[in-house]
């Protein structure tokens, strides 16, 4: 059974190499010159005005992007009109399984939402920053991922998801259509 569970294992491994080399190469030669044309200026990020105190914001600006701040109902960052990000640190993330408030947040944005996303924030063992069972933790992000269909991104730090959002909004601008999702501008 190891021995098929391992075979089985490297072959998806390898389709998904695959995927990624046919996504990465799926750009033409023609579309080239309006890659390297991406400003900053031209796209816009909308952040919660919660995040003004948050290093992630203020390095997005020191970047050069056009940030506006207005309070929102869902999520921290808005994309797109159809990609919102919640930025949890690993500690905001406990406590909000522990007060419960993380599966309406969840909620909402799925609704709010086609293509809704979180980043958790932070290089510690999730499981030693409170008295929490694991399994309670584990059952958290399965749930997340498998019933609601939002991706977690795991991030070490602010630097680490600012440049993982710089990336995000690059690529939205690049491939905005083989994605499904409208750039705001």
């Amino acid at each position: 059974r190891d021995e098929t569970s391992h075979w089985i294992s490297q072959n998806k491994e390898k389709r998904m190499y695959q995927i990624l080399y046919n996504l990465k190469n799926k750009i033409k030669i023609d579309e080239q010159p309006k890659l390297q044309q991406f400003s900053k200026q031209e796209y816009e990020i909308i952040a919660d005005t919660r995040e003004n105190h948050s290093s992630t914001l203020k390095e997005l600006s020191n970047q050069g992007f056009n940030i506006q701040t207005k309070h929102l109902e869902v999520g921290d960052y808005i994309l797109s009109e159809d990609l919102a990000i919640e930025r949890k640190t690993q500690e905001d993330f406990l406590k909000s399984i522990i007060d419960r408030r993380l599966l309406t947040q969840i909620q909402n944005l799925k609704k709010s939402y086609k293509k809704p996303l979180i980043i958790l924030e932070g290089d510690n063992d999730l499981y030693s920053l409170t008295n929490m069972h694991p399994n309670s933790i584990i059952g958290m992000i399965t749930t997340i991922t498998l019933i609601y269909n939002i991706p977690i991104i795991y991030t070490k730090n602010n630097k680490d998801t600012t440049e993982y959002i710089i990336t995000l909004a690059k690529q939205l601008k690049e491939d905005s259509k083989y994605l499904g999702i409208l750039p705001t501008k």
